[in-house]
């Protein structure tokens, strides 16, 4: 994949955050990973605290973990926000 085609992934939400780690430079990796972790957890106590949990209990996530179903849940919306801090990272700025 050319870094276009990438790119163009990124920005329709389309590129998965391991295409997106594997792609920018090693210095800068875990500082996308973490702040990938970020989001994550943002999303999970969002969803936890809305009260509309996947578990009829609540949420399972509660000691600061992050839960895939609800980042899944933001769809593509979850994948624009990484590829957002991607492209602050790699430096590019198409719009």
């Amino acid at each position: 994949m050319t870094k276009d085609e990438l790119l163009s992934r990124a920005l329709t939400g389309e590129a998965s955050r391991s295409e997106l780690a594997e792609a920018i430079r090693p210095d800068k990796r875990q500082l996308f990973l973490d702040v990938c972790a970020s989001i994550d957890r943002a999303l999970t106590k969002t969803c936890r605290d809305s009260g509309d949990t996947c578990l009829a209990d609540g949420c399972a996530m509660d000691n600061g973990e992050a839960c895939l179903n609800a980042c899944l849940k933001e769809g593509p919306n979850y994948y624009k926000a990484i590829a957002h801090v991607w492209l602050e990272l790699v430096g590019e700025h198409p719009i």
